[in-house]
């Protein structure tokens, strides 16, 4: 979960509906504003090792979307 804000901004990590990171009252802003969304691995150096990711579910809405 993102919210974006230039002062109250708030990033969320859920894992199986249990919030296991988080971090709130930061500016989540970005210059230009937001166009797209990014998910999964977004760059990798040439000598990173072979890496699985698994993303299930991603939505961009104006609030919290539960995990039903």
């Amino acid at each position: 979960h993102v919210a974006v804000d230039a002062t109250a901004g708030a990033v969320e990590l859920f894992h199986d509906g249990t919030l296991v990171a988080s971090e709130t009252g930061i500016d989540t802003t970005v210059p230009g504003g937001l166009e797209r969304i990014d998910v999964g691995i977004t760059y990798r150096d040439i000598d990173d090792p072979p890496t699985h990711l698994y993303v299930d579910e991603v939505v961009a809405d104006t609030s919290r979307v539960g995990c039903d």
